[in-house]
């Protein structure tokens, strides 16, 4: 047997744990007059949440797997809008707390009469738990002021994490 095959074998693998989370879809529908900005009601909604329990694993590592399809019809000339998406955590009975914060920004469509975009958004993120226990991981879509946008919305929504 060869010196490396020794040596390898006698690392211990750590476990690897994989939750797979739910989606929902969310639309946010534009009113008002043309080329004001407008913040449509509600403005904000949970779209994906995750939890997954570490416990047994000394300083965890977690991943965090978000994808989603963003739908935006607009009219009109210059279309511009953005969503914000903020991933939160919240471990055992702890009050959630923003991790991290991601935008897609459509800015300035143009010459346009009427138009549909449908463009996937993801993102990944990793982070290293201090101790060991169960945590949720949710994302909240909000979007920002709506020019000439008559909907934004966010579709197939996928989350996951892992953790080792």
């Amino acid at each position: 047997m060869s010196t490396y095959m020794k040596d390898r074998s006698r690392k211990k693998c750590k476990p690897i744990l994989l939750s797979c989370g739910t989606g929902q879809s969310i639309e946010f529908q534009a009113s008002g007059a043309a080329d004001e900005p407008v913040i449509p009601t509600p403005s904000s909604a949970v779209v994906g949440q995750v939890s997954i329990d570490t416990s047994g694993i000394y300083k965890p590592t977690i991943e965090i797997e978000f994808s989603s399809i963003v739908n935006l019809v607009a009219s009109f000339d210059d279309a511009r809008g953005a969503l914000n998406f903020r991933l939160f955590r919240a471990c055992e009975n702890e009050d959630p707390i923003i991790v991290n914060t991601w935008t897609y920004e459509v800015l300035e469509i143009e010459d346009l009469n009427v138009i549909t975009l449908s463009n996937s958004f993801s993102f990944v993120f990793c982070e290293r738990l201090k101790k060991p226990g169960c945590c949720s991981y949710f994302v909240e879509a909000s979007v920002g002021d709506l020019i000439n946008i008559q909907t934004l919305s966010v579709e197939n929504v996928q989350i996951a994490a892992i953790a080792q």
